[in-house]
């Protein structure tokens, strides 16, 4: 009940379905297939590292959305290749008895199955120091009627007027916001360069999430790139 109360919000307040016609019939597509988010929600609750007290996040950008929690990959951990961590048992064995899970680890199957039969790019994972976010992308056939609609450039559609020539989709807090916070991110880098992700987030008074997410922005950009590991390794800004 509570993913379908989820995606019913999603639905009805952040995700954008568009509307097209085929003469006098009217069509109504989604940029993601609702299996890959309710199976995404449910990795997420199962597989949540819940002693850091931090809440799993859901992200809707203009095209793309992206579902984070606190949690570390297993070594040799591959989409491809995986087995079901139980990470915590008794959450995972509650979701199997009330009948949302049939099996352990057919989750990110389900997820590419849906996105492959609706035409959506496989799901993506991004991997921080403590957390984890799970992309997805719209359909091909979602981003023709984009194009259709709204041009050539599907970066300058929907509610995002204020993004500009910068062709990163924010998020639905202010892009002044986002550049600012960077900006402060790469002064800090500059005066230590070893400085952590959850440092930044105490600093900034933001999740970690959020912090990982522009530095994931930074490294896009090649604005800053990394030498050595996440442990011991230090932050470089790209003249």
């Amino acid at each position: 009940m509570l993913c379908k109360a989820i995606i019913r919000a999603l639905n009805t307040n952040y995700k954008y379905n568009l509307i097209s016609y085929d003469k006098t019939t009217r069509h109504e597509t989604q940029p993601y297939p609702d299996v890959a988010i309710r199976e995404g929600i449910y990795n997420s609750l199962m597989h949540n590292d819940w002693s850091a007290c931090q809440l799993i996040t859901i992200n809707v950008f203009d095209l793309k959305m992206e579902i984070s929690n606190r949690a570390v990959l297993p070594s040799g951990w591959t989409i491809e290749n995986h087995d079901s961590m139980h990470i915590n048992p008794l959450i995972s064995n509650a979701f199997k008895y009330a009948g949302f899970v049939e099996k352990f680890g057919t989750g990110i199957p389900k997820m590419l199955n849906a996105c492959k039969a609706d035409g959506n790019p496989e799901p993506e994972y991004k991997v921080y120091e403590k957390s984890i976010s799970l992309v997805l992308k719209p359909s091909e056939k979602y981003m023709l009627i984009v194009e259709q609609l709204y041009g050539k450039n599907p970066n300058d559609v929907l509610h995002n007027a204020d993004v500009g020539k910068d062709d990163v989709l924010l998020s639905k807090e202010s892009s002044k916001g986002s550049v600012i916070r960077r900006n402060a991110i790469l002064d800090l880098i500059r005066s230590n360069p070893t400085i952590t992700i959850s440092e930044i987030a105490i600093i900034q008074k933001v999740s970690a999430l959020t912090i990982g997410r522009d530095f994931d922005w930074l490294e896009d950009k090649g604005i800053i790139i990394r030498e050595g590991s996440r442990t011991d390794g230090r932050w470089i800004i790209v003249d």
